[in-house]
């Protein structure tokens, strides 16, 4: 299935399929001696085919208690990632709270569509929808004035802000790990082959996955650490040195206190 997430899967100005997962499932294609057909359509589009069995393979799909009922998913995560709420800068937008009556773009069929709206539900808020097809039209969808904000998956380097004059929001909630997906019931051994090509070439720096990912999103191979938990560990590493700097101060004041007394005694 080949649709519009770039710079993950998508179609290059020459209309050839390219993006981070395009390179990955063409070298697996190579050691296994696959024959690749790109099937082009909507996301939802090629969701709708894969349930159908009309194609084989979906890359990068979230894994949820409902498409695990029509699909068969891989174990090994090919990314991980998180949703996140783009915006103009100086929009204002804060909070979930700052959404309300909003333009929220989302994506038809996307799992951060529904995750977004299930946050919404939860904090009993009711932005207005605008669907699209696709990311790019999504993305546009601010710059065009129709949407106030976007909901998509957050990636390295994936620098929409710079091409949609969007930036991040602190809205940010819902990490997930993509994987690869097939019909129910059908090709356990393209999954099989694929988690196999994954467990190996992940741990290797060197690797062409590792490469790969070094040139779609300019990222090393390794756990990300997502922004909102670099806040905690700069508050976490601040009160460790501050319990460090109280103990030695308290330990200096006993240690005078106790000379004090040891004087004060003879």
């Amino acid at each position: 299935a080949l649709h519009e997430i770039k710079p993950s899967l998508f179609t290059d100005e020459k209309g050839e399929p390219a993006g981070f997962l395009v390179d990955l499932v063409r070298d697996i294609a190579a050691q296994n001696n696959w024959n690749i057909i790109w099937v082009h359509g909507t996301y939802q589009e090629n969701l709708d085919r894969l349930a159908a069995g009309d194609i084989d393979l979906v890359l990068g799909l979230a894994n949820t208690t409902e498409r695990a009922k029509v699909y068969d998913f891989g174990r090994e995560p090919v990314l991980s990632t998180w949703t996140q709420v783009y915006a103009r800068p100086g929009s204002g937008i804060e909070t979930i709270l700052d959404l309300d009556g909003k333009r929220v773009a989302v994506m038809k069929g996307d799992s951060n569509n529904a995750a977004f709206r299930a946050y919404a539900t939860q904090f009993n808020i009711n932005p207005r929808y605008v669907e699209e097809d696709n990311v790019e039209q999504v993305f546009n969808s601010v710059k065009n004035g129709s949407a106030d904000a976007v909901v998509a998956l957050w990636m390295p380097n994936l620098q929409n802000n710079n091409n949609y004059g969007l930036s991040t929001t602190p809205v940010m909630f819902s990490p997930v790990t993509l994987v690869c997906a097939v019909p129910k019931g059908r090709d356990a051994d393209l999954l099989a082959s694929i988690d196999s090509y994954l467990a190996r070439q992940k741990n290797d720096p060197t690797s062409y996955y590792s490469q790969t990912m070094q040139k779609w999103f300019g990222e090393k191979v390794g756990w990300v650490i997502p922004p909102w938990m670099i806040g905690g560990l700069v508050i976490a590493l601040f009160l460790v040195c501050l319990f460090v700097i109280m103990s030695l101060v308290l330990r200096r004041e006993v240690a005078k206190k106790t000379a004090e007394l040891s004087r004060q005694n003879q």
